[in-house]
C-alpha cells in the first residue's frame, strides 16, 4: 500500500512541498503490519557457513528482494542528495535491508584498510 501512495504523493500532478513528502515517507507504515510480515524474526545465522552473508541468514533469495526494495527507495527519494536517500533507507527500509546494509557496511570497515596507514605504508616503503 505504501508504495502505491508513495507513487502518487512523488507524481509530478502533486502540489506538496518538499517538507510535506518527507513527511509522508516517514510516517506512512512500510507494511500493513510490520510484526506478522517482517521477515528479520525468521532469518537464521549459520555461522559455520564460509559466505558472512549466508551465515547471517541472507540466502540468495534475499538479493534480489532487497535490490528491489533498494531500487525503490532509491526511485522514490524526491531529491538527489545523499543525506536524502540514507534519510529514506533509515525511515523506510525494511528490517531486512536496513540488516543486509549493516552488514556490508561492516564487511567494508573490516576488510578497508584506513587512508592513513595506506600512507604510513607507502612512506615506510620510500
Amino acid at each position: 500500500m505504501k508504495q502505491k501512495i508513495m507513487e502518487v504523493i512523488l507524481s509530478a500532478n502533486n502540489s506538496l512541498t518538499q517538507e510535506e513528502v518527507s513527511w509522508a515517507i516517514r510516517n506512512i507504515p512500510n507494511q500493513e503490519n510490520s510484526d506478522t510480515t517482517d521477515r528479520t524474526s525468521s532469518r537464521t545465522f549459520d555461522h559455520d557457513a564460509d559466505d558472512v552473508f549466508s551465515a547471517c541468514g541472507f540466502t540468495k533469495g534475499y538479493e534480489t528482494t532487497l535490490n528491489n526494495e533498494l531500487k525503490l527507495i532509491n526511485d522514490q527519494t524526491p531529491s538527489s542528495t545523499k543525506s536524502t536517500f540514507i534519510e529514506n533507507i533509515l525511515n523506510n527500509a525494511s528490517a531486512d535491508l536496513r540488516d543486509y546494509l549493516i552488514v556490508r557496511g561492516l564487511i567494508e570497515i573490516c576488510v578497508t584498510q584506513d587512508p592513513l596507514d595506506k600512507l604510513r605504508d607507502i612512506l615506510k616503503k620510500l
